[in-house]
């Protein structure tokens, strides 16, 4: 199936994953604007 969609469709496969809860995280805005939190103990 994977193959299959590869060859008749390949700009899904650099989109992938598809169906998780965060899609692909974007490593160049997370070294520009972290997101830090802590709280204190």
């Amino acid at each position: 199936e994977i193959a299959r969609d590869a060859d008749e469709n390949p700009e899904i496969l650099h989109t992938a994953p598809h169906n998780t809860p965060v899609r692909r995280l974007d490593d160049v805005r997370a070294v520009r604007q972290p997101d830090l939190r802590w709280e204190r103990l």
